[in-house]
């Protein structure tokens, strides 16, 4: 119905290419009245933007593979996509989502995902990065990150961290933590930022850091995880750090600089 395309507006200054291997849709929005939905995908950065096929009357669509390149100019900024129901008159929206790729190394294995979108299904993805500038890779803290899960969501990929609290974050949590103002949280990324001896002292084994901050949480409380939604993250990570709800009540502390303090022994 439709064909690939990926383009250009303007110069930018690349500093690499994402190449995105679209695997499948599943269980996507049904936009339609009669049959269903014709899906694209449709990912932007920045200026670049690039379209996938359509796939004609399927929620469930197959993409058999399909390639798609970004030029990148920061891999600090997440991609945007984007998936639309295409019609001969119309466009419907089936759903959105970010994609973080800061993670990404060059010249790695695919790495593959499986995108929920902020309304029903999701889409299978394998990234895969080429840097066109020489990368900078801080061997003591990749080592400091390895093991660790987000202190909030549980999530294995670890990209951010707060450095005033000694946390790491996944880019979902890290989003709502930057939220919260620097008072409370400092968020840096662990792969493109310059980080000091200092900061890389303060980080806290995640399993440490809980034992603190969700040492005396409720038994009716349900932790957040990888796949909870903006919201749930928002209203769990407030009551966490702005409202210390969840601390070890036996170490008495009242304040957040004072469970830091505790968590750092």
């Amino acid at each position: 119905m439709s064909s690939s395309s990926s383009h250009t507006e303007g110069l930018v200054q690349t500093v690499g290419i994402l190449t995105i291997k679209l695997i499948k849709g599943t269980k996507l929005k049904n936009a339609d009245l009669i049959g269903q939905s014709d899906p694209q995908v449709i990912f932007t950065n920045g200026r670049q933007v690039a379209k996938s096929k359509v796939i004609d009357d399927t929620c469930n669509p197959d993409f058999k593979g399909e390639n798609l390149s970004l030029c990148i100019e920061s891999k600090s900024i997440p991609i945007k996509m984007h998936v639309v129901d295409i019609d001969t008159f119309s466009e419907d929206v089936l759903g959105d989502a970010e994609l973080s790729i800061s993670g990404l190394k060059s010249g790695a294995d695919l790495d593959v995902r499986d995108i929920p979108l902020n309304t029903e299904g999701s889409i299978t993805i394998a990234l895969s990065y080429t840097s066109l500038v020489e990368e900078k890779v801080d061997e003591e803290l990749d080592k400091l990150r390895s093991g660790q899960v987000c202190v909030d969501c549980g999530n294995k990929k670890i990209e951010w961290a707060s450095v005033s609290l000694g946390a790491w974050l996944c880019i979902a949590c890290s989003g709502v933590h930057r939220s919260l103002g620097t008072d409370i949280s400092k968020v840096r990324s662990v792969d493109l930022d310059v980080w000091g001896d200092e900061q890389k002292k303060g980080m806290l084994a995640s399993n440490d850091f809980n034992s603190v901050f969700e040492g005396g949480i409720p038994s009716s409380v349900q932790k957040i995880t990888p796949s909870s939604s903006r919201d749930e993250r928002e209203k769990y990570i407030k009551q966490k750090y702005v409202e210390l709800a969840f601390a070890d009540k036996n170490l008495k502390a009242t304040k957040l600089e004072e469970l830091v303090n505790n968590a750092r022994g």
